[in-house]
């Protein structure tokens, strides 16, 4: 029988993403199918203090003794985040779960095989490939608080941000008409009660950090939550659930008052629907992987291989076109990509070492990104089949 193993980072509690990862093995577990997560963090000091002990029973460990005691049938399904850019368990059956764009947070793009099958968490990641959103369930720390008993205060997350500064004016007077800030850390508050606490006792949370869950856990305490820099497009366009109190211009910040009270509701009924998404996913996933096995033994491909083989191909550029494009909103300030060679031409990388050579770097980058002829022969062909 199949067996779907989904590859992680050690678990973490502040960590969405990471938190999803460990959310899809167990409910595909309940679906009947045997899963498991795979640490490939194995050997961190840390380890049996982090990981819950509900997970330990279906996790392996990546650590000295992993290869005499781990190997993967013909039949068994992989499960990949977006920050895995290779195939390190050399699985045959390959799933990349997109759970953010992919470079973003790694600069590194994801070598798509020919059969891989992609998902993305949500439409905000990619409108254009099977989406499988999963909710935590986090309502034993975040639940509402009626906002007239709240205080006068506001919270400040800055994430991962690299340019953590407010410029905005009218939010700068929005943030002064409390009495008290406080600003949240990826280590501040301690635990997610404590959190929750905090976010239930503030009016408004400010995050600076354009795609943190902190966002969403402030609206299920009743508190609106203002997007700085909103590239995503979260209080605007739409996401796999409404996002009730979400917003990212201080002047709707008297409507989003009136606007937060349903998001707990409808948490409650998208967690409802976790399972008979994850069933779906299983469905999709399995109906897949046998297409694409029969169809490897023809001599002519069919349809269905042609449109997967096309579609990852036609994926990757698109990954790297969509970072790009980020690199630009974020003022170039991240230049990660510039240290991968897959991006620069014999002529680049020469260019690239006159211009460390003599300290100008950052022109260098801002020359390869505006420029380079890779953007301008598929910038049209990339926009023609997603929607960027």
């Amino acid at each position: 029988m199949t067996c779907f193993y989904v590859y992680a980072p050690l678990y973490q509690k502040n960590s969405n993403g990471i938190r999803v990862l460990y959310s899809l093995s167990e409910l595909i577990r309940q679906q009947g199918y045997s899963s498991k997560v795979i640490c490939y963090e194995g050997n961190r000091e840390d380890y049996d203090l982090l990981l819950p002990t509900r997970y330990k029973q279906h996790t392996i460990a990546i650590d000295d003794n992993f290869k005499d005691d781990f190997s993967l049938a013909n039949e068994d399904i992989v499960i990949y985040p977006e920050t895995i850019s290779c195939n390190p368990l050399k699985a045959k059956n390959v799933v990349r779960y997109l759970l953010n764009r992919p470079m973003y947070l790694t600069g590194r793009p994801i070598q798509y095989q020919d059969s891989d099958y992609l998902v993305a968490y949500s439409l905000r990641v990619d409108a254009n490939v099977p989406q499988l959103f999963i909710l935590n369930d986090d309502r034993d720390y975040f639940y509402p608080t009626d906002f007239h008993n709240k205080e006068s205060l506001v919270c400040i997350y800055y994430g991962k941000v690299t340019d953590p500064v407010i410029r905005d004016p009218e939010l700068k007077d929005l943030i002064n008409t409390f009495k008290d800030k406080v600003t949240i850390t990826r280590e501040f508050p301690k635990t997610r009660t404590e959190l929750g606490d905090l976010l239930r006792r503030s009016r408004l949370l400010v995050s600076l950090d354009p795609i943190s869950n902190i966002t969403y856990e402030a609206t299920l305490c009743g508190t609106p939550a203002l997007i700085v820099n909103d590239i995503f497009g979260f209080s605007s366009q739409k996401f796999n659930i409404t996002l009730y109190g979400i917003f990212s211009n201080p002047s709707r910040y008297d409507e989003s008052i009136k606007d937060v009270k349903f998001s707990f509701k409808e948490c409650n009924t998208t967690i409802e629907e976790n399972i008979k998404n994850v069933g779906k996913f299983i469905d999709d996933t399995i109906k897949h992987f046998e297409l694409m096995s029969s169809d490897s033994e023809q001599a002519k491909p069919s349809i269905y291989r042609q449109a997967i083989i096309s579609r990852n191909k036609i994926q990757k550029e698109v990954d790297k076109f969509r970072y790009m494009e980020y690199l630009q909103s974020q003022g170039l300030s991240n230049t990660r990509i510039i240290n991968n060679p897959d991006y620069l031409s014999p002529a680049g990388k020469a260019l690239k070492s006159l211009a460390i050579s003599i300290g100008i770097k950052h022109l260098f980058i801002k020359w390869y990104i505006h420029i380079k002829n890779w953007i301008q022969s598929n910038q049209f062909i990339a926009k023609l089949f997603y929607r960027l």
